[in-house]
């Protein structure tokens, strides 16, 4: 697997760059705080709920090819 060396600018020069059908919202991010015991369990959380909207915009990107 490959290593990303500068996380923070791989979040950076994503920004803005998300459909809004697959973008996390203030909703989903206070569900998972709320559901989540402590901050790692959080961010933990959240990259599953990322990858799992990664997953659904690679699908619809698929039929529409």
């Amino acid at each position: 697997m490959a290593r990303i060396k500068d996380t923070m600018k791989v979040i950076s020069d994503t920004r803005g760059k998300i459909d809004k059908n697959y973008d996390m919202f203030a909703s989903n991010i206070i569900h998972i705080s709320n559901a989540s015991a402590n901050t790692y369990e959080a961010i933990n959380n959240a990259f599953f709920f990322g990858y799992a909207q990664g997953q659904k915009a690679a699908k619809a990107k698929r039929r529409n090819v």
